[in-house]
């Protein structure tokens, strides 16, 4: 590891890891998870086209969130080549690898001069190859982007608190701009308030007057304030505006709607259920990280980390009872100032996220300290070398774990040279259409290709329903009185595709030539139950004597009975409003994302008289 010991190197990788996370963005093609397809493509959409006012949570309570953050990409992806702007995606989130790095140097000033460029690097490299970071690179999640300014915020505290010490006026400047820069982030993506509430939290615990804490936790509050209004401002404004509820849906039992019903935080599912939960719940969620998130992903490192923070504790225990000498275990001068500030803020960041949300990809920006956590925690343990040696086991145990299968994507598809592809129905009165999405998954996304005047609404899916839902859908159709339909997911035959690569390998092979290669084929379909057989019919104008048929029809059959499925549950979610779909007019249409082959359902709906006014008119889309 000789190649990190000198300045010029680390300046190196600090310019390089960006550019090598854009080019893995590149790689995993384009980001196709469940948010980008429920809101995140979808609220800029509606922000750049004043959508608020004509359509109604097409995608659910996410459609109400601050769209600011979502803007660059589909600005991005809306005028430049999809793997350009996939790779400024990758390298912007590669960036917190250089923020790590600094935090590193500035929390371990007085690393041996072998050690001085090498082990912030390697610990900045640790941080970056954790399983939340590396499952959101090329995401537009942006928890992985966000965290730039948290980490920027953590930093220039770190740089600053000799000076707080010294004189708290001459560095308020500094400490005022951390604060902006958190609360920007916070007011950007509203779960990130969990990191600005443990660095100011930390702020109390620094070695000043306790009247000095106050003004310094006081002083960056203020300053996070301001940065929310900043970037969150406007949005609260325009929620309060319109909603009578700055976070609408959301809060509601603080600012009632009659549209949503008197709730909290939406998503409570993922807190833990006991109080033996909440005590153990670093170890749980290490053993299993379904119980805080929805991908099956593999690590260590908070185990690693709650093991040290026991240590720790009962080291400390120990030592004030005299049981363990000081000098026998830790350095007599113990954690310097940034070092402390650096555990407390992840301890504090942690006990917040339990709290308040334990979705799993929330905790990004505080697992990446978790490598400089554990090398900090190792160095309160044991001398010197023995923690070096020691924190690198570890550190390099939790990295092996997540490498070796540990980490999984939220989605990606292969490329095609647009981002998005729909096929949009023929509309002739796009103005006065009206469009309900009945459906539990995520189709907002298929709006943006549609005309912004057509206005949509989901009655089927995550949002918190209130008394006034159904009559506010009601009173949608009777104002823009036009056409009316309803947006189903869609099913289509996925292993044609596959069933046809699969012949044109047996054609190239020849074993669809001739009669012998086809009795093996049917020989061995029927030796080892192979869901497929061969018919031994020639193909017409090829000099095939045989052809892969069954699989493709039974595919075709299981999507017919998916779409009915799909069909049947939008019958039921009408039905409280009165509506029914023509479904003897309902159609199938291409859509997807990169080279994605997918299907969406669009169906006539028609209103009874009683329900809605006569003028409304329902278009046909063709068939019987």
């Amino acid at each position: 590891m000789t190649r990190f010991r000198t300045s010029r190197t680390c300046l190196n990788t600090a310019l390089f890891v960006p550019v090598a996370f854009g080019l893995l963005s590149v790689l995993l093609g384009p980001d196709s998870n469940w948010d980008l397809r429920n809101y995140h493509l979808y609220n800029a959409f509606a922000f750049f086209n004043n959508k608020l006012t004509i359509d109604f949570a097409p995608g659910g309570f996410q459609n109400f969130f601050n769209p600011l953050l979502d803007l660059p990409y589909y600005a991005g992806i809306s005028n430049l080549p999809p793997r350009l702007v996939a790779f400024l995606l990758g390298w912007i989130q590669g960036l917190n690898f250089i923020l790590i790095l600094g935090i590193c140097r500035t929390a371990l000033p007085s690393l041996a001069l072998a050690d001085i460029y090498r082990i912030p690097v390697l610990l900045a490299m640790a941080g970056c190859l954790t399983v939340n970071f590396l499952s959101e690179i090329g995401s537009t999640m942006g928890d992985n982007v966000t965290s730039l300014f948290y980490l920027s915020a953590l930093l220039i505290i770190l740089r600053v608190i000799p000076k707080l010490i010294a004189n708290y006026w001459r560095s308020l400047p500094m400490l005022s701009a951390a604060g902006l820069l958190m609360g920007m982030g916070t007011g950007l993506k509203l779960t990130n308030a969990i990191y600005a509430v443990a660095l100011c939290a930390a702020l109390l615990t620094i070695a000043v007057p306790f009247s000095t804490r106050l003004k310094i936790a006081a002083g960056f509050g203020i300053a996070v304030l301001a940065g929310i209004a900043l970037t969150g401002g406007y949005w609260f404004y325009t929620m309060c505006q319109t909603y009578g509820n700055p976070l609408f849906p959301q809060f509601g039992s603080w600012f009632p709607n009659p549209l949503a019903l008197s709730i909290g935080v939406a998503d409570t599912g993922w807190l833990p259920k006991s109080v033996w939960q909440y005590l153990l719940w670093p170890f749980l969620i290490s053993a299993d990280a379904k119980l805080v998130g929805q991908l099956a992903v593999h690590q260590i490192i908070w185990a690693i980390v709650y093991l040290l923070l026991i240590a720790c504790a009962a080291v400390g225990v120990f030592r004030r009872f005299g049981v363990i000498a000081r000098a026998a275990v830790v350095q007599a001068t113990g954690p310097e100032p940034v070092q402390r500030y650096v555990v407390t803020v992840v301890c504090i960041g942690f006990v917040v996220w339990v709290a308040l949300f334990s979705i799993y990809r929330y905790l990004v920006a505080i697992e990446v300290l978790t490598p400089l956590f554990v090398f900090i925690l190792f160095n309160r343990l044991l001398p010197y070398t023995h923690a070096k040696r020691a924190a690198k086991w570890a550190i390099a145990a939790a990295t092996l774990v997540v490498l070796a299968g540990g980490y999984k994507t939220w989605g990606h598809e292969g490329w095609d040279t647009q981002a998005f592809h729909v096929d949009v129905p023929l509309l002739s009165d796009p103005a006065h259409t009206t469009v309900l999405i009945a459906a539990g998954d995520p189709l907002s996304w298929l709006t943006v290709a549609f005309p912004p005047t057509v206005a949509f609404a989901q009655i089927e899916g995550n949002f918190p329903k209130g008394p006034g839902f159904n009559g506010h859908i009601k009173s949608m159709l009777t104002k823009r009185a036009g056409p009316a339909f309803v947006l189903l997911q869609g099913h289509h035959d996925e292993a044609a595709g596959r069933t046809q690569k699969i012949q044109n390998i047996l054609d190239d092979l020849r074993l669809t030539r001739s009669a012998s290669g086809c009795d093996f084929l049917i020989w061995a379909t029927e030796k080892f139950k192979l869901k497929a057989s061969f018919a031994k019919d020639p193909v017409a104008g090829k000099a095939i004597a045989c052809q892969l048929i069954l699989s493709a029809e039974k595919a075709r059959r299981t999507a017919e009975a998916a779409n009915l499925e799909e069909v049947v549950k939008a019958r039921a979610a009408l039905e409280p409003f009165g509506l029914k779909m023509r479904e003897q007019q309902c159609s199938i249409h291409a859509a997807g994302i990169g080279d994605s082959k997918e299907r969406y359902q669009w169906c006539p709906i028609w209103q009874a008289p009683a329900a809605i006014p006569r003028q409304i008119r329902v278009e046909s889309t063709g068939g019987s």
